[in-house]
Order: C-alpha cells, then structure tokens, then sequence
C-alpha cells in the first residue's frame, strides 16, 4: 500500500513540476509577444519623417533606427519560436505522464494543436 502512495505521490509531484515549468514558458512567451508588439508600434512611428525633428539633418537616420528595430524584432521573433518549442516539449510530456489519458488520445490532442500545421 505504501508503494502505491509514493508511487502516486511521484507521478504527483513530477505533474506538478511540469505544469510549473509549462506555466513559466507560456509567461515567458507572453513577454516575448509584448515586446514584440511594442517593437511593431514603434515602427509605424519610426516610419514618418516628422518623428525625428532636429535629427532629421542626420544622413541616413531613420533607415539606422528602423533597422535596429528590425533586428530586435527578428530577434525576439527567434526567440519566441525556442519558447514555442519548450512549450509544445512540455505539453507533450505533460500528456505522456497522464497514465489515464490513452496513447490514442494523447496523438488525437496533438492532431488538434498542430491542425494547422498538418494542413
């Protein structure tokens, strides 16, 4: 009997690391989505020459600022595509670990998350 409870309490704890860990990612990647979104406001103000007042005499500014700006955005583009990757890594070891979830079910859940994908 007492193997059975530690045996519960193991599947327990390491559910409860993982829904821990999955939660991180997907705060992580909300982050990551703000600053994108932020970067993407930017641009459309970077865009218009009347945005940079006395700095407009400065050759070739505003081609220099949005494209730093685009390199961040393509950075965090990157690293919101490893955060996807983590996540989907721990929804997927989430899923295996549920013993009363059937394998069958685990590959239909998948089948929903990637539709798009598949298409």
């Amino acid at each position: 009997m007492e193997a059975v409870v530690r045996k519960v309490q193991q599947r327990l704890r390491k559910v409860r690391e993982e829904m821990e860990r999955w939660d991180d990612i997907n705060t992580r990647l909300v982050h990551e989505f703000s600053q994108a979104t932020a970067v993407i406001s930017r641009l459309q103000v970077l865009g218009e020459d009347k945005n940079y007042g006395v700095l407009h005499g400065v050759p070739g500014i505003r081609e220099d600022v949005v494209g730093q700006q685009m390199e961040v955005l393509e950075l965090i583009f990157v690293a919101m595509g490893v955060t996807l990757s983590s996540d989907i890594a721990a929804l997927h070891q989430l899923l295996v670990d549920q013993p009363n979830i059937p394998k069958d079910e685990v590959q239909s859940i998948f089948d929903v998350v990637f539709a798009d994908e598949i298409c």
